[in-house]
């Protein structure tokens, strides 16, 4: 869990998505390819690191 404030997290989140719908008009890409760039997106969009390790623990 990511443990930021709400605000952040939900603008982290429509950032992510409203950049990754544009990129993903642009350009015909896998479901594997979309998951990656919205990972890459919600890090670059300040998404802590920590938070994606519990992600891949879990599995």
């Amino acid at each position: 869990m990511a443990n930021l404030p709400q605000f952040q997290s939900e603008t982290i989140l429509l950032n992510v998505f409203t950049i990754a719908l544009k990129q993903l008009n642009q350009n015909q890409i896998t479901e594997k390819q979309f998951f990656a760039t919205l990972l890459k997106l919600a890090c670059k969009e300040g998404l802590p690191l920590a938070c994606l390790q519990s992600v891949w623990d879990k599995q």
